[in-house]
């Protein structure tokens, strides 16, 4: 299982709109471009089988129990209307207990962190997650890194690009008289004994004019989400 950078990051930027989501990157940055701010880094990283007892206590089957197989929701987007969605999550095979630590990249030129962050150990645990909808949105197959704190607390952060449904972020950017170049969303899936999970987006824009380090800003937004649902 690859080192990676966490989820967990620290954000900073000049001139920000709206709120920001749990993870709206991997490491990165907004605003000032110079800025890449504080994020969790994997320092050690511990392969384990599946029904192995990692040092939290749990293995990474306990965690797969609950959560692997088919979850059946409604997804909501944020104008109201609904689609029915399919989650499915399975096993790859791959587990690894990390080890993470905060690193600051330095190069903030000063600013501090926005806010205050600690990165917990984890187990990464390898998962196909399909994400469908029937309104053909949504028609995916993502491998990634469950992340669980516990047997009943996992996560995963997807960065949705490359898709195979018709998904088209800027089809979500807000109408809110800013100027766009750049806009990105990526989906959180929260596992705490039953399935949830938000789809975000991020605008951003910048107008340096003659300063290098001139204005820039960004805007979050929702745009669809489930919470529970049952699995078969």
């Amino acid at each position: 299982m690859a080192h990676r950078t966490s989820h967990w990051a620290v954000w900073a930027a000049i001139g920000l709109t709206g709120c920001f989501g749990p993870e709206p990157g991997d490491g990165g940055q907004i605003g000032d471009e110079a800025n890449e701010g504080a994020h969790c880094e994997v320092s050690e990283s511990t392969p384990l089988a599946l029904d192995e007892a990692s040092p939290g206590g749990f293995s990474a089957q306990e965690v797969l129990d609950g959560l692997e197989g088919v979850h059946e929701a409604t997804l909501t987007y944020a104008d109201g209307t609904t689609a029915a969605l399919t989650v499915t999550v399975t096993a790859t095979g791959d587990a690894a207990w990390e080890v993470q630590e905060l690193v600051d990249e330095g190069t903030g030129g000063g600013m501090e962190p926005a806010i205050s962050m600690t990165c917990p150990d984890v187990l990464s645990i390898g998962v196909t997650v399909g994400f469908a909808t029937d309104d053909g949105v949504f028609a995916e197959q993502f491998d990634v890194d469950l992340q669980a704190s516990g047997a009943g607390q996992a996560s995963v952060y997807v960065p949705l690009e490359g898709l195979a449904g018709t998904f088209d972020v800027w089809d979500y950017v807000p109408d809110d008289g800013l100027t766009y170049d750049d806009a990105e969303a990526w989906l959180d899936l929260q596992w705490t004994g039953a399935l949830a999970g938000t789809v975000h987006g991020q605008a951003s824009g910048a107008d340096p004019g003659d300063d290098p380090d001139g204005m820039a800003w960004a805007t979050n937004f929702d745009i669809a989400g489930f919470g529970g649902g049952d699995t078969e």
